[in-house]
């Protein structure tokens, strides 16, 4: 009979459960939360894109599985209204957002994106409503 160790070794290699040469997004070797690197950014985008494959019975629905989801590698974003049947917006996102006091006295208030990537990081979000009442929401990190 085979041990575990064993059977993990035949079936992945020396690499083990979980692990990947791939650089996966879900696999957590790449650092997800570096969005200001454009490769890091290039992968976060085509899960953030991915939302556009669904139809939700209400654009906010969306919107909060995607806040859910950001929020789990630091990302989160303002509050997003959506009043017409479709429509365009641009919202502000933010990581590890920081405020307070820094040593020599100052006042510290960014998003935590803009000092690492130049003008920031903004979510655009694009929806639109189907014939039957669904709702298509395609979004970008920007």
């Amino acid at each position: 009979m085979k041990t575990f160790k064993q059977h993990v070794k035949e079936d992945h290699g020396s690499m083990g459960v979980g692990t990947s040469d791939q650089n996966a997004i879900e696999d957590g070797s790449i650092g997800v939360h570096n969005v200001h690197d454009p490769d890091v950014l290039s992968r976060v985008n085509i899960f953030v894109k991915s939302m556009s494959m669904k139809e939700y019975l209400s654009p906010d629905h969306a919107i909060t599985e995607l806040r859910n989801k950001l929020m789990r590698i630091g990302l989160n974003f303002g509050p997003v209204g959506f009043d017409e049947n479709k429509g365009d917006q641009t919202v502000r996102v933010s990581r590890f957002k920081t405020f307070g006091k820094a040593d020599d006295g100052q006042d510290i208030d960014n998003d935590g994106i803009e000092d690492v990537k130049e003008g920031g990081l903004n979510l655009r979000i694009k929806h639109e409503q189907s014939s039957v009442g669904t709702s298509k929401v395609y979004c970008e990190l920007v």
